[in-house]
């Protein structure tokens, strides 16, 4: 389920610190911050992070921030990070995945485009692929050349945008629906 990350941010920080030099993250782009500074606000971003709730337990399961630019009305980058051990993706990747399409659905009827981009080596990058190509949700924009400064190093950075339509939030929807039902493919 989907909460504000700042109700969340003492948690949040402390899942960030521990999980962002594992190699997983070797392409997430830290800047000058390596802890996410988190707004009480959603006028320059909206931040969101996926929790399971068990009993009186709630678990972090990751983190979702959209960098909003107002002017054009669209989302011009998103940080998507996975929280979670990889012994438990299997059942519990699927609560973070219907957190991440709701938090798309929610950003397309909002902003009328989400642009969006990562390192192509990430291993991320073939699910993005699958997403805006395979399921036709939007478009792979290009690549740019030795754009991406992380670790110290430059890397290619491949961008995507979703442009926001009734059939593409429809899309979204049966998405959320088949990984309801159980039904990922």
């Amino acid at each position: 389920m989907l909460k504000f990350a700042k109700a969340h941010e003492e948690q949040l920080k402390k899942y960030f610190m521990n999980t962002i030099l594992d190699k997983k993250y070797q392409f997430v782009q830290i800047g000058y911050h390596a802890i996410p500074e988190i707004s009480g606000d959603d006028w320059n971003r909206i931040q969101r992070v996926s929790i399971l709730q068990a009993g009186n337990t709630s678990y972090l399961l990751g983190y979702f921030c959209a960098f909003i630019n107002r002017t054009n009305n669209m989302v011009d980058q998103l940080t998507i990070m996975s929280f979670l051990p990889e012994d438990k993706y299997v059942h519990l990747g699927r609560v973070f995945a219907k957190d991440l399409l709701t938090f798309l659905i929610n950003l397309l009827t909002t902003f009328r485009k989400v642009r969006f981009s990562c390192c192509p080596e990430n291993p991320i990058v073939r699910r993005y692929r699958n997403l805006v190509s395979k399921q036709g949700i939007g478009r792979a924009v290009g690549t740019y050349e030795k754009e991406l400064f992380i670790r110290g190093s430059y890397y290619d950075e491949e961008c995507f945008e979703i442009l926001s339509s009734p059939n593409v939030i429809q899309k979204l929807e049966n998405l959320l629906k088949r990984l309801e039902k159980g039904n990922d493919k």
